[in-house]
């Protein structure tokens, strides 16, 4: 069986399921829907995990064109669904979300926490990049993991994450690879240096610290045996950088809901939206409004 492996989250899911079955090869376990909805239970303990990336799993197999296999994992994804949408629409802080919670100054000043060695700088370096990234301008999700680094003027692909940088002090990110892609459309931020100092000088310093061994740095983010970063791994990395400055393993989810509540964004769930007659598109767009209004952009 051929998979299309141009969508990252894609691409990422297979990888995660390879290392359940420890193995390099989708083949050895894409046949066998219940053995990989079992491994999936094991390892998750979050449903919606569980069942977002059989939901992916789904359509991968589902643009392969693989009928009879496709009709072996609908059944598994239709039984999740319920309980799915239950939680989705029910959906409140947990205990340990509550535990965990951080405000959004103390996770700005996380950034100032870290100190940057003369020698094997690397590491924090890119701890520093990254939480700038997450508090000088609006939060992302996980888009940064194996983003690629290109100079202004080379042939940028259009359906990768990347970072532009120029001779002009300015640096361009753009994401194309994101959860609501198909429906917005690519993400464009521009950073000045005359505008977002500290982070632009981060950013430049993490360009000009190749690999060992290697004349430029490709990836923004490597791992500390410098392979790029996937999403997984990205994601543990925010997590073991607060846990080590501030004892709390946030991750993008509370940066974001920290950087919402910061700026009066409400505590409305799903349902309770629908309650009082407002749509979740109105939520999200009212709040953009709002944002826009605190946090400028070109």
């Amino acid at each position: 069986m051929s998979i299309d492996f141009t969508a990252r989250n894609r691409a990422q899911v297979i990888r995660s399921i390879n290392k359940l079955f420890e193995t390099q090869d989708y083949n050895v376990w894409i046949n066998r829907p219940h053995d990989v909805y079992n491994a999936l239970r094991r390892k998750y303990t979050n449903y919606t995990t569980v069942y977002t990336m059989l939901t992916t799993l789904i359509a991968i197999v589902r643009d392969t064109g693989n009928t009879e296999l496709y009709n072996k994992y609908q059944p598994i994804v239709n039984a999740l669904r319920p309980t799915y949408d239950k939680i989705r629409e029910d959906h409140r802080a947990t205990k340990k979300q509550i535990n965990n919670f951080v405000d959004w100054d103390t996770i700005k000043k996380t950034a100032q926490m870290i100190k940057i060695p003369d020698e094997d700088y690397n590491y924090p370096l890119q701890q520093y990049t990254m939480i700038l990234l997450y508090t000088e301008i609006e939060p992302l999700r996980l888009d940064y993991a194996e983003m690629k680094i290109y100079e202004d003027g080379e042939k940028v692909p259009d359906d990768e994450n990347v970072l532009i940088y120029s001779k002009d002090k300015t640096m361009k990110i753009i994401i194309n690879d994101h959860k609501t892609a198909k429906s917005s459309g690519s993400l464009e931020i521009v950073i000045k240096r005359h505008e977002n100092k500290n982070l632009y000088d981060a950013l430049l310093a993490t360009l000009l610290t190749p690999p060992p061994g290697e004349s430029a740095r490709e990836y923004l983010f490597y791992t500390k045996t410098y392979k790029p970063m996937d999403a997984n791994e990205f994601s543990k990395f925010i997590r073991d950088t607060f846990y080590e400055y501030i004892r709390k393993p946030i991750g993008v989810n509370m940066i974001r809901h920290a950087y919402y509540e910061k700026y009066g964004l409400n505590d409305f769930s799903v349902s309770e939206a629908r309650a009082v007659g407002l749509s979740t598109h109105d939520m999200k767009t009212g709040f953009t409004y709002k944002l826009r209004g605190i946090h400028e952009k070109d």
